[in-house]
């Protein structure tokens, strides 16, 4: 979706391109860790929808050492977008 006064924008490609709606409820992942104690969290995208009530499911490693990892569902408290540009 476009931000306040910007203009929706067209993409094309040159091959056959398949989508899917479905495609639209994709989630990010980041590439780098998150603290335990960390009370807020960026998302670099302005498709994520993100809304209060929202669940993220973080990605933590087990405290055990071994590498192993455990999911765990975090609800959104505060939602907002930053349409500044970076």
């Amino acid at each position: 979706m476009p931000g306040p006064g910007q203009q929706p924008q067209t993409y094309s490609s040159a091959a056959a391109l398949v989508g899917r709606p479905s495609w639209n409820q994709l989630a990010p992942k980041t590439t780098q860790p998150v603290q335990a104690s960390t009370t807020s969290l960026v998302v670099a995208s302005t498709t994520a929808g993100l809304t209060p009530n929202a669940v993220i499911l973080l990605e933590l490693p087990d405290p055990s050492g071994t590498g192993a990892t455990s999911q765990h569902p975090v609800f959104v408290a505060a939602a907002t977008v930053d349409y500044t540009p970076r």
